[in-house]
C-alpha cells in the first residue's frame, strides 16, 4: 500500500519556517497501530490524517508518541493539502475531530480557522502540588530574596510549606559556585533536622560532584531517548568530604559509566 504524504509549515512565508506538519490524505482509516507508527517515523510534532466524511472530512492527530485531542497548526496544513494541493474549489474545509467542528476558510492568500474556546475552570490546589510546584528551583526563590538575608531563608521557606517530597530540577545551576555550595549544605541541615516532613528529595542534576556530595543513591540516565543505565548505592558518611579518595572514586565512577553510554 502507497499513500501520498505531505509536509506543510504552517505560519510560514518561506521554507524552513513556521511550524511543520505531515498530513495524509485518506481514502479509509489506517489502522490505528500503522498511523502511530507513520507519526513516530516522520518524527515531527504533529502527523495529520483525514479521511472524506459527509460535505467535509473526519480529521485526526498523533504524535510521535501518541493521538491528541487537538492541534491547531496541523488543521491548517491539513486545510491547505485540501484546498492548495488537491484543489477542491471551495471557500471553506469542516472538519469533524475529537474537540468538535473545526472550520478554516479562505482569507484572501490566507486561510483562517475558528479555534474552539476553552474557558478557564477554578479549581482547588492539591496542597502537595503546592509544595512541589514552590520546591522546583531554589536558585529561583533564592533570586527572589534579600541577599541579606542568607541562604538559610531561602531553605527555611521551603520547609515551611512541610512538603512530604522535594522534586528539584537542577536547583543550584543558576547560583555562583560560593552560594550554590552553601545551600547545598543547608539543605542537608533543614532534611536531616528532628521534626522536619521532608523524608525524601528528588534531584536533577548534570554536576557529578553535587550528586555525589548529596546523594544516597544515583541514577544515571542515558540520552536521546533517556533510560537508566545504572542504580548507584552511596555509601559514604555525613558530612562528605569532597577532597577523600572515596568521594573521588565515586566521581570518577559515575563519569566513567556517563561517557561510556554517550
Amino acid at each position: 500500500m502507497k499513500i501520498k504524504q505531505y509536509q506543510v509549515d504552517a505560519f510560514a512565508r518561506r521554507v524552513f519556517e513556521g511550524n511543520p506538519a505531515a498530513v495524509c490524505p485518506l481514502e479509509a482509516w489506517l489502522p490505528d497501530e500503522l498511523m502511530q507508527a507513520i507519526a513516530m517515523e516522520n518524527n515531527l510534532s504533529e502527523t495529520a490524517f483525514f479521511v472524506p466524511e459527509g460535505d467535509g472530512y473526519r480529521l485526526r492527530w498523533f504524535t510521535p508518541l501518541a493521538e491528541v485531542d487537538l492541534c491547531g497548526h496541523a488543521t491548517l496544513a491539513s486545510a491547505h493539502v485540501i484546498l492548495n494541493v488537491l484543489g477542491e474549489k471551495k471557500d471553506r474545509v469542516d472538519f469533524e475531530t475529537r474537540s468538535g467542528k473545526l472550520t478554516v476558510t479562505r482569507d484572501g492568500d490566507m486561510l483562517a480557522m475558528d479555534f474552539p474556546a476553552q474557558p478557564p475552570k477554578r479549581v482547588e490546589i492539591p496542597e502537595t502540588l503546592v509544595a512541589f510546584a514552590a520546591t522546583a528551583s531554589l536558585g529561583a526563590i533564592w533570586a527572589s530574596c534579600a541577599p541579606e538575608l542568607g541562604p538559610r531563608s531561602v531553605v527555611d521557606r521551603l520547609a515551611q510549606l512541610e512538603p512530604a517530597v522535594l522534586l528539584m530540577d537542577e536547583p543550584f545551576s543558576a547560583l555562583d559556585a560560593l552560594t550554590a555550595i552553601t545551600l547545598r549544605e543547608e539543605l542537608l541541615d533543614v532534611w536531616q533536622a528532628p521534626g522536619m516532613s521532608v523524608r525524601t528529595i528528588v534531584m536533577v542534576t548534570h554536576i557529578i560532584e553535587e550528586a555525589v556530595e548529596l546523594a544516597d543513591r544515583i541514577l544515571v540516565l542515558s540520552s536521546h531517548p533517556g533510560r537508566l543505565t545504572a542504580d548507584l548505592k552511596v555509601n559514604l558518611g555525613r558530612p562528605r568530604d569532597r577532597r577523600a579518595e572515596s568521594f573521588n572514586a565515586l566521581t570518577d565512577k559515575v563519569f566513567s559509566l556517563i561517557e561510556e553510554r554517550a
